[in-house]
């Protein structure tokens, strides 16, 4: 029994060091594929990512292109610039 009102499409990971590894960027990975499956348009999703050594192994890349995901690397040092939410979302509170 759950007694929290987190939705059961969250998913929460932590590593014994408490940074990214290899196996919490592959259960991202998963949880991505099974989150964005069913409302992909057309064949393909891309899933744009930073640089981490974590989404650079070859399991993450064989299992994007199985599961027909794109896997887009943004620029080193430009995620600050480019990350999607940074420049919509949180510019605002860093001026």
């Amino acid at each position: 029994m759950c007694f929290n009102s987190i939705d059961d499409n969250i998913l929460f990971g932590i590593s014994e060091i408490g940074y990214t590894n290899v196996k919490l960027s592959m259960e991202w990975l998963w949880h991505f594929d099974k989150q964005t499956a069913s409302q992909r348009k057309g064949k393909y999703r891309m899933l744009v990512f930073d640089g981490h050594r974590s989404h650079l192994t070859d399991e993450f890349t064989y299992y994007c292109w199985e599961h027909y995901i794109i896997p887009f690397q943004l620029s080193a040092h430009s995620t600050h610039l480019l990350q999607p939410l940074d420049i919509g979302v949180f510019q605002p509170f860093k001026h």
